[in-house]
């Protein structure tokens, strides 16, 4: 089977791009986390289908993610886009995951999903999933996982203290992980993104 060749086209610098997408009919513009560029209908990892042309607006969190979102979209051209993203601390990071689950709760009876809650964020389901974990050991919350995906939350469990600073760490280091990634993404070269996401 013949491999399939795709367009990589650099439009980091480009300050025009918003004025050219409408040359595009048969697009789809990715975009994860959160501030959602105002005036566009995005699609996040959940959501994209087929077209000829892939924008990434937002930067994938990582390889995998961003040759999934290729694969998805079966493009012939990608724009490279990359406009830069929140990035979060720690206590950024698990304030705004309690927040989801508070609102799962408080809105759908408590069942959540894991891929819903890391494209929202912008980060990977293990660092949501790894998240999850230490919001329990505090006692914050508890949940039961369904199928791998589906979490169950309750909002009080038994606190285990002895497990957070090493969950704690983990949860640090993927999210530097995600960081040097996005950046990487911002300055190296289009055949060096090609080569990764392909």
């Amino acid at each position: 089977m013949e491999e399939r060749k795709i367009l990589f086209l650099d439009w980091r610098k480009n300050n025009h791009w918003l004025d050219w997408l409408k040359d595009f009919p048969s697009r789809q513009i990715f975009f994860e986390g959160q501030n959602p560029p105002l005036n566009l209908i995005t699609k996040n990892r959940l959501s994209l289908t087929t077209a000829e042309t892939l924008f990434f607006y937002s930067l994938p969190p990582g390889p995998e993610e961003g040759k999934e979102i290729i694969r998805q979209v079966e493009p012939q051209r990608v724009y490279l886009i990359f406009q830069p993203q929140q990035e979060f601390s720690l206590q950024g990071f698990l304030g705004n995951l309690l927040g989801m689950v508070k609102f799962t709760l408080e809105n759908r009876e408590g069942v959540g999903e894991l891929p819903v809650m890391s494209s929202a964020l912008g980060e990977r389901q293990e660092t949501v999933g790894l998240g999850l974990e230490y919001l329990s050991y505090t006692g914050l919350i508890d949940y039961q996982l369904q199928e791998g995906k589906k979490a169950v939350f309750t909002l009080v469990s038994n606190p285990q203290p002895s497990l957070l600073a090493v969950t704690e760490r983990r949860i640090k280091n993927l999210l530097e992980e995600t960081k040097a990634f996005r950046r990487y993404l911002q300055k190296t070269s289009v055949g060096a993104i090609k080569e990764i996401l392909s």
